[in-house]
């Protein structure tokens, strides 16, 4: 009962905070609405700076601004969940009100003619709207009294109404300040809105008055609304409909702004009395509400406190009793901590909460008389494990945090350790002796992400004893706790199988004799093909010359079955030497461009003379995204599928010949083509199905003699197949038909030259549309470097941002084509500035790349799942990039004939020969071909490189130091990328197995190892490229002896190469710079810089200049 009183209560206080906070936001309203009036004063003013109307305004904005902040902080004060959206709700008023008093300053700031016409018009709206906007706020915030009763409800519903009427009042008035200003008759439009408006306010009073008689009707409201009948209904309308019927005789009024203001706007404070009176009466219901519902919580108080006084004695009495039960309790309870279980425990002689607490201690007792024997289990349980351990014939170990825990005698038995003599020392002991840091980091990584999974990690690999000898094992591990690997530990068996790897040595040899023999087999039936077919050339051409002669009848069929027998025997060992050039591996797979509905046709066309002799139907159905331009192997392609057709035909008698092609899957470089031809012909037996792509095997051997043939053709088709990356099957009913199909990897054709175009280089042969535009985000000047040159080796117009930021900002300025978009960055990465680049109008269909070094599948998946189109891996192969231009800008590729120009040898690069850069672990030949072979280019990224990374172990270091992974990450992922693009494959390696610990976030304990293994390689590399680059300097600008003759033919040549803007001539001139340096210092480095910026004009100039400075002797 006291409950409910209180909560009443408190129901009452709410109500009368809510009815105060609807006030609040009336007033709001009210301020809103006030402020126009002064504000169209000012708009109408032939002089709006006259310091009475100025004030005015600030006034009116000052109060509009006073009220908003009152009522932010009521709100603020509310413990609900419509806090939020009532206050962005005000912000978002304020924020309006701000806007509109913008436009209303600008406006009255120009001249009253400037102030005439459609900028008035959109300044008055601007500052209705803000009354519009305000309507709905305070409705939302008045709300909350609905729940309160229908009188206190209707009270505050019908203040908001008035509210709502006065604000009518007021846009009334702007309508007429508005044409008073602008001095210009009433058009019909403008009627309309003013009889709306009047219309309206009939609604609103009449709405007033109901909802006043229902819930509040008293003198002084009533008072309040006939005051307003009279004022602003009676004399403010009265005045508006004079203007008005002023205004449609075409009687302009003589009214300034300023007069109909001083007139109209004081009758609008009647409504507001009646709005007063109103909120007055709410205010006053709630207020007694609220008293009467304290008085009933004082009465009760009153009464329970009565009720304690009877209660008290009964409860001296109560703790008495409880005080020496607990006493006995705390007794016993001490007995039970010491180990004292069989202590006895008084049986409670009453049923009540003195007997509760006797029987919760017995309770306790038994608890811990279950708890002892469970551990005395346990400990028997344990010391089982542990024998079995102890007894076990595999080495078992336990490890944790990388250290060994526990290993049982069988273990340091096998890895010949003294007891003891393992532990707490790391498990790679056991094959450091034999992997390289490399490989066991990368061993360590897979065993960790298996653990981490909940699987078994299962493996045979040789193991190291303690005195270096080595043996096979077999080693399983699991993880005691998937996820928690580093604090639980994992479990590790290790079984001695050295003998059974022996036996599987020993088998391992017999199938290398086997395949010897099976491959000394081929190259004989290879060898003999070839001796067979000399020999049946000659029978085939002679016995085709003799047919061109005059012969009898008899002697010509004598000589056209000599001739067809040839070439069915020359079939057959066609088949015979691709069998046997399969098996011996020397089948070699052509790559090349070619259209593959004209392939199909070509094949359709050998077929169709023997479908029409057996009058069989054919259909080709060939996909929609099946792509028309491949590459691969189009004879071995039209092998596999003359096959299967020749079989449909010769073992079909009536029916149905199907072909079908489909794109089985779409691949980053080509598709996974699915080809299929259905008969219905003999069909196969389930048995036949299973051997029918064997060697020699045919449907049955009636075949043989009814239909011929060697059983050679599906088993040269499979194979062909699974050469071409493809698989091959089949689905038959005897006696219903056949489906044979096969599968084959295509590669994306690397142009779409004509037919009789001869595919030459891409640099040479293909470039973009001229004012192509690239945008290159990366944030690696190296990077940026190799990218953007060979980008513009083609034609491309190429912009660099450093980070995903200024990306955006250059595509919120300019046009691009497409956007080559690096993943990690600092400030913004590549996947957010994605994410924020779609959300912007025009370039959701903007092709973007992907530039990464993380090749793994969540890392492409995670570009694709950002909004990127498709992804380019680091490092890049020139090919590789220009495949992606192709893909995404198809139609800006253009293919251009060029003479063939022949160049002269290149020069060692930087003027060492390769081998001075013959440093372990860098792929020098990988690191030129991704530049183009441009030797001057990759001894720059050289020089860049070694600047570059020479303070990254300092930074390195110093990120973790404070403990910032993050940072660390970037700068390994950083020396990743252009590790890998200069060739240091080795540093690449161990940068990515660092960068997978830090972005897994691993203690730094355990990253020390790594740390090593990725330091180690790159000092070697920095300190080997610091001798041989040092070298260079010395030698890069020694003085050259100029061949006139050969200074004049390359000059000349060169400006051929220039003249007709062909890309060869970047090349042509990194060849020849030495010579052209040599010609005139002063005057190259203008020349080189021209070439670099593909200013080709400039640099024809250039070279004329050389030639002349040259020949004069400067």
């Amino acid at each position: 009962m006291a409950q409910a009183q209180w909560r009443e209560y408190a129901y009452n206080q709410r109500a009368v905070r809510d009815v105060e906070r609807a006030g609040l936001a009336l007033k709001v309203f009210e301020m809103v609405s006030r402020e126009r009036g002064p504000t169209n004063a000012m708009l109408g003013s032939d002089n709006p700076a006259l310091s009475s109307q100025v004030q005015a305004l600030a006034v009116a904005r000052s109060n509009s601004d006073a009220a908003i902040a009152q009522l932010r902080t009521s709100i603020q004060q509310i413990a609900g969940f419509e806090v939020a959206g009532q206050l962005a709700a005000l912000d978002r008023l304020g924020e309006t009100l701000a806007q509109a008093r913008s436009r209303v300053d600008e406006l009255i700031a120009q001249s009253l003619p400037r102030r005439n016409g459609d900028k008035l018009d959109a300044v008055i709206d601007g500052m209705i709207a803000v009354a519009t906007q305000a309507s709905p706020i305070v409705s939302r915030i008045a709300q909350p009294v609905e729940r309160y009763g229908t009188d206190l409800n209707d009270a505050v519903v019908a203040a908001l109404v008035a509210a709502e009427l006065r604000e009518q009042a007021g846009q009334l008035g702007s309508q007429f300040t508005r044409a008073l200003a602008r001095r210009e008759a009433l058009t019909p439009g403008k009627s309309t809105v003013i009889d709306r408006i009047m219309g309206q306010l009939d609604i609103r009073r009449d709405e007033v008055f109901s909802r006043t008689s229902r819930c509040c009707s008293s003198p002084t409201i009533s008072t309040a609304i006939a005051g307003m009948d009279k004022q602003y209904f009676g004399a403010g309308l009265g005045l508006a409909g004079q203007m008005r019927q002023s205004w449609q005789d075409n009687d302009l009024p003589t009214l300034t702004t300023g007069e109909f203001a001083a007139r109209y706007v004081p009758t609008m404070d009647s409504i507001l009395q009646v709005r007063d009176k109103l909120l007055e009466a709410a205010t006053e219901k709630a207020q007694a509400n609220s008293r009467a519902a304290g008085n009933n919580l004082i009465r009760l108080a009153l009464l329970a406190a009565l009720l304690i006084a009877l209660l008290i004695a009964p409860v001296i009495f109560f703790v008495y009793r409880l005080l020496n039960t607990l006493t006995v309790s705390a007794g016993i309870i001490k007995a039970l901590a010491v180990g004292q279980l069989e202590i006895a425990i008084p049986t409670p002689k009453r049923q009540d909460e003195i007997g509760d607490v006797m029987q919760a201690i017995a309770v306790l007792q038994k608890n811990s008389v279950d708890h002892r024997n469970l551990e005395d289990e346990r400990q028997a349980l344990l010391a089982e494990q542990q024998a079995i351990v102890i007894a076990a014939p595999y080495g078992i170990a336990m490890v944790r945090g990388m250290l060994i825990v526990q290993a049982n005698a069988r273990l340091d038995e096998l890895l010949g350790y003294a007891p003891g003599e393992q532990l707490q020392r790391s498990p790679l002991i056991w094959t450091d002796q034999i992997m390289s840091v490399e490989a066991m980091i990368q061993l360590d990584l897979h065993v960790r992400e298996t653990l981490d999974r909940g699987e078994i990690f299962h493996q045979q690999m040789q193991f190291c004893r303690k005195d270096a000898s080595r043996f096979w094992a077999s080693v399983s591990a699991r993880a005691v706790a998937p996820g928690h690997l580093s604090s639980r530990g994992s479990i590790w068996i290790i079984e001695d199988v050295t003998a059974q790897h022996a036996v599987v040595d020993e088998m391992r040899q017999a199938r290398l004799l086997a395949e010897d023999s099976a491959r000394i087999k081929a190259e004989f039936l290879a060898n003999m093909s070839h001796e067979i077919r000399t020999p049946m050339n000659a029978i085939i051409g002679m016995t085709h010359l003799t047919l061109m002669t005059e012969l009898s009848e008899r002697q010509r069929d004598y000589l056209s079955k000599v001739q067809s027998s040839s070439q069915h025997l020359l079939g057959i060992l066609d088949d015979i030497l691709d069998v046997s050039k399969i098996e011996a591996g020397k089948l070699e797979l052509e790559l090349r461009d070619f259209s593959l509905l004209q392939l199909l046709e070509e094949v359709l066309d050998q077929v169709r003379p023997h479908i029409a002799e057996k009058g069989l139907d054919m259909r080709l159905s060939v996909a929609v995204d099946v792509p028309e331009r491949v590459a691969g192997d189009p004879l071995r392609l039209r092998q596999i599928l003359l096959n299967y057709l020749s079989n449909a035909v010769k073992f079909t008698e009536r029916g149905l010949i199907r072909i079908e092609v489909r794109l089985r899957q779409a691949l980053a470089d080509g598709s996974l083509l699915y080809f299929s031809v259905t008969d219905s012909g003999i069909g196969l037996s389930s048995e036949q199905v299973k051997l029918i792509f064997q060697s020699f095997q045919q449907a049955d051997t009636s075949t043989t003699r009814r239909f011929g043939g060697t059983g050679l053709g599906l088993a040269i088709a499979k194979q062909l197949a699974e050469l071409m990356g493809g698989q091959v099957g089949v689905e038959s009913v005897l006696g219903e038909g056949s489906h044979f199909w096969f599968e084959v990897r295509l590669q994306l054709a690397r142009s779409a030259v004509p037919e009789g175009v001869t595919v030459r280089d891409p640099l040479g042969d293909w470039r973009v549309v001229e004012g192509t535009r690239i945008l290159l985000v990366e944030d690696t000047e190296l990077n940026q470097q190799v990218a953007s040159e060979l980008l513009q080796a083609v034609g491309c117009r190429v912009d660099i941002a450093a980070d995903g930021s200024l990306a955006l900002r250059r595509l919120a300025k300019e046009r691009y084509d497409l956007v080559f978009m690096d993943m990690q960055m600092p400030v913004l990465d590549g996947l957010a500035a994605t994410r924020l680049l779609r959300q912007q109008p025009g370039l959701s269909t903007l092709p973007v790349i992907a530039m990464t070094a993380n090749v793994r599948k969540s890392d492409h998946e995670a570009c694709l799942a950002a909004g990127m189109n498709d992804f380019v891996s680091k490092p890049f192969e020139p090919q590789t990039l220009y495949a992606a231009l192709q893909r995404w800008l198809p139609g800006a590729l253009i293919y251009q004939e060029r003479a063939v120009v022949s160049l002269s040898p290149p020069v060692p690069m930087m003027g060492c020969a390769n081998a001075d850069l013959n440093i372990e672990g860098l792929d020098v030949a990988a690191g030129l071909r991704r530049v183009q072979g441009k030797h001057s280019m990759y001894a720059d990224l050289l020089q860049r490189y070694l600047a570059g990374q020479s303070s990254l172990m300092s930074q390195l270091s110093a990120a973790l130091a404070v403990g910032d992974l993050e940072k660390a990450q970037l700068l390994v992922h950083s020396c990743k990328g252009i590790s890998a693009t200069i060739g240091a494959n080795t540093v690449a390696q161990a940068a990515d197995a660092l960068e997978q610990l830090l972005r897994a976030k691993r203690p730094q304990d355990e990253l020390h190892i790594y740390i090593e293994a990725f330091a180690g390689p790159l000092e070697v590399l920095l300190g080997e490229l610091r001798k041989r680059l040092s070298l260079y300097v010395e030698v890069e600008h020694a003085p050259l002896v100029v061949d006139a003759v050969e200074l004049q033919t390359v000059c000349q040549h060169l400006i051929v190469l220039l003249g007709s803007f062909d890309i060869q001539a970047v090349d042509y001139f990194s060849i020849h710079a030495d010579l052209l340096r040599g010609a005139s210092p002063t005057r190259f480095q203008r020349l080189e810089n021209a070439v670099k910026l593909f200013d080709f004009d400039t640099a024809q100039v250039c070279l004329r200049d050389i030639l002349l400075a040259y020949e004069a002797g400067e």
